[in-house]
């Protein structure tokens, strides 16, 4: 299923169907374990599972750890009540064949195999895993697995698949929004490329502009209904974030010159006509047919460096690049420009301490201390942040109808690389 098009509902609605078939004799009446690879997406099972239950009153799903398996047991022989079921989960990439802290044994909730095991996004990751791939299987051998991902790359995964909700299909459903892959690649980011910095400028203006040319469009929209749409967002994945030369820390450098106005005129022009000649040619939709890109050239071709200053980065002049951090958040920093007030743009890693030690020493740095972090406040009408960075640590488990325009910085070069 398409990233986004709802993998974690589908799940809680199978665990309700495996509970049904129980009941009713056609299945085993073995237990459910959910396996999942980051906290993050254990969080979204349970906001899912708490969604499930506040609108049913014939049926509550209670999740526990796994680690509580064999006091769940003594508690109550059976897990499936006439009007509640207990189902286990935990971090998959946690399960092995030792036992840590975190790290727990199998084999201590081996249970005979007997298990109804969901996988959500769990076969990922590296030759490691391999040994966590046979310890799902040996969990279900006298059960069944059931595997959720966007992309599955393992042949056996391919020709089990009962269900194909690909993007391709998400799309012709009329879900989602049209996609188009234009050609303005960020070839010139590619260490082996030796391409000048005008031209790295360049395509960074152009999805500064691009966003620029969507917030127009909507603002237009909204003076008609308030809430007839979204705030536009950029969104920039990149394949590297804390080397020496990432991925990340170049764009954040071309964007840090956009912002202080250093874009000379001729640049510009010259990035404005060709994101311009692409468009002008009626570029198709991905996964449709019938339809083709419809572009109003008057308002693209009328976007002046203050448009985006005022529409990307929420100022009315150029400006140095200001870092504000929440100290009781180190997976996340928040830019502004010092002629503004509103931050702009967010990088949302893994750990932040090396950017803030390494790419952002000199900068101004101010403490933020909002409850709430600006992640978490996307989708949130009145978020102010216009551009989105990071890496592969929010391809899944979050959700936003936001983002309009999307760059990807080296992902998928590689000669084994899964599209």
């Amino acid at each position: 299923m398409a990233t986004g098009s709802g993998k974690t509902l589908v799940l809680v609605k199978l665990i309700e169907v495996l509970r049904g078939l129980i009941l009713a004799g056609e299945i085993p009446p073995n237990d459910i374990l959910v396996l999942t690879h980051r906290e993050d997406l254990i969080e979204q099972l349970k906001r899912h599972v708490q969604e499930f239950n506040s609108s049913r009153n014939d049926l509550f799903i209670r999740l526990r750890e796994l680690k509580e398996y064999a006091e769940a047991k003594r508690e109550s022989p059976s897990l499936f009540g006439a009007r509640e079921m207990t189902v286990f989960y935990y971090r998959s990439d946690n399960l092995s064949d030792e036992q840590k802290e975190r790290i727990i044994d199998f084999r201590n909730y081996d249970d005979n195999g007997k298990w109804y095991v969901l996988l959500d996004e769990a076969h990922k990751g590296d030759k490691e895993d391999s040994k966590r791939q046979h310890i799902y299987s040996i969990l279900a051998r006298n059960g069944f697995l059931f595997n959720f991902s966007a992309t599955f790359t393992d042949e056996r995964d391919i020709v089990t698949t009962v269900c194909d909700f690909n993007l391709a299909r998400f799309t012709q459903a009329g879900y989602g929004k049209h996609l188009a892959i234009l050609q303005q690649e960020f070839r010139a980011f590619r260490d082996q490329d030796d391409y000048t910095g005008e031209e790295k400028q360049k395509i960074v203006l152009k999805s500064l502009m691009l966003l620029a040319y969507v917030m127009k469009l909507a603002e237009r929209l909204r003076t008609k209904q308030p809430k007839m749409y979204h705030r536009p967002l950029l969104l920039t994945l990149v394949n590297s974030v804390n080397t020496e030369d990432a991925d990340l820390k170049r764009f954040f450098r071309e964007l840090k010159r956009a912002g202080k106005g250093e874009v000379a005129d001729s640049v510009w022009q010259a990035a404005k006509k060709e994101l311009l000649d692409e468009l002008s040619q009626r570029p198709a939709p991905v996964f449709e047919s019938d339809s083709v890109v419809s572009v109003q050239e008057d308002v693209l071709r009328g976007l002046k460096p203050k448009d985006v200053l005022k529409l990307v980065f929420n100022a009315s002049s150029p400006g140095e690049i200001e870092v504000l951090v929440r100290p009781s958040n180190q997976k996340e920093l928040a830019f502004k420009l010092k002629t503004s007030e509103r931050p702009f743009a967010l990088i949302k890693i893994g750990d932040v301490s090396g950017w803030l030690k390494d790419e952002l020493d000199g900068y101004n740095v101010t403490d933020r201390h909002e409850d709430e972090s600006c992640f978490e406040r996307l989708n949130a009408p009145d978020s102010e942040v216009n551009i989105l960075m990071g890496s592969r640590s929010f391809y899944e488990g979050w959700d936003s109808n936001r983002p309009n325009v999307a760059n990807f910085i080296n992902i998928g070069v590689g000669a084994d690389a899964r599209s």
